[in-house]
């Protein structure tokens, strides 16, 4: 390690590569909760995935963030609030793209008008989340802090949007 703690360029490339696994592994189950709708155990094992994400996530954040002790005591309350609200934000898109999936094949233009509608309710929660823990963080952090926390969650959370929206088929 290096200074402030930064890691070596191949882990923190293993850290990444690790999420965008698992992140494969969403977007193919994704396709498959299309096709088996009913089955408890597919369900189950997304709600694992979406969990392995979460963990994975938070060590990302963890090796992004070089916070001191006290930064750090105040830092991880506020993110786990911060993540379990944008959990509940995400059930969301989820859910969208479980529909997707479903109705893609046959897909008409009030279904397309619809999706795409949710799509942005689903981003403007979000970015509603997003704000409120702009504030909360600023309680209790250094605005440069605040500012990479947001700069290391955006480019995960890009990362993420990039995985599944390759895994999507376009609309016909």
């Amino acid at each position: 390690m290096g200074a402030h703690g930064k890691l070596s360029r191949n882990a923190e490339c293993a850290a990444v590569c690790a999420l965008v696994l698992s992140l494969l592994a969403f977007g193919a189950i994704a396709v498959l909760a299309g096709q088996q709708t009913e089955s408890g155990y597919l369900e189950s094992y997304i709600e694992l995935l979406r969990s392995d994400i979460r963990t994975q996530r938070a060590a990302l954040v963890a090796r992004n963030m070089y916070l001191s002790g006290n930064e750090a005591k105040a830092f991880w309350p506020v993110y786990r609030d911060y993540e379990f609200e944008m959990s509940k934000a995400n059930d969301a898109r989820v859910e969208l793209v479980r529909d997707y999936v479903r109705n893609h094949e046959g897909m008409d233009d009030k279904k397309a008008a619809e999706l795409t509608r949710r799509w942005f309710d689903a981003e403007d929660r979000r970015t509603e989340v997003r704000l409120k823990y702009l504030e909360e963080f600023s309680a209790v952090l250094p605005g440069r802090t605040v500012a990479r926390f947001f700069q290391v969650d955006r480019r995960i959370d890009l990362l993420i949007d990039l995985q599944i929206a390759s895994e999507l088929p376009m609309v016909k």
